[in-house]
């Protein structure tokens, strides 16, 4: 005698078997067919990195690395887009004197990430291939930033910041 058969018979005394069954099988086709939308749905979901590269073409070159997974999670990446008129991009804007020091600040705690990564593990992707110079930020320049938490912009953001010179994109995402 278990509780599942306790259950099941106390169930048979006030619903028919036969019903009991009915609403089972229907219980089962609708957790299974909530089970495929939400796999179809997240399967769907692109990141922003995506959705970015998605609305400014396919790069000629591309290079991306990442570190960690949810929390403590990094990604950097490099594209190359010789023809891209970023001018018409409505997301992007043009770096004026204020935001070099603005994009230096989003730099210099990337950075610091990097260097605490390096410390504990100096053959990891991100960190062996993480290149960028800061001397490349002019004022012809472009960026957007997106920064989730308003009053703690450093902790989760994503930097797009194209050189107009080299025609480089560099991608700085860090969920800190």
């Amino acid at each position: 005698f278990t509780i599942s058969s306790f259950i099941l018979r106390f169930f048979y005394c006030i619903i028919p078997l036969e019903r009991m069954v009915f609403v089972m099988k229907r219980f089962v086709l609708l957790a299974l067919v909530l089970s495929l939308l939400l796999c179809a749905t997240s399967c769907a979901l692109k990141t922003r990195q995506e959705e970015m590269i998605d609305f400014l073409g396919k790069p000629e070159s591309e290079q991306f690395w990442t570190h960690g997974e949810f929390q403590d999670h990094a990604d950097f990446g490099i594209y190359y887009y010789p023809s891209l008129n970023i001018k018409k991009s409505k997301d992007f804007s043009q770096v004026s004197p204020a935001d070099i020091e603005t994009l230096g600040l989003f730099v210099d705690n990337y950075e610091q990430w990097i260097a605490a990564v390096e410390s504990n593990d100096p053959e990891d992707e991100l960190v062996v291939n993480y290149a960028f110079d800061r001397g490349l930020i002019d004022t012809q320049d472009h960026f957007y930033i997106y920064t989730k938490y308003e009053d703690h912009p450093l902790h989760h953001y994503d930097v797009w910041f194209f050189d107009s010179q080299t025609k480089t994109l560099y991608y700085f995402h860090a969920n800190l």
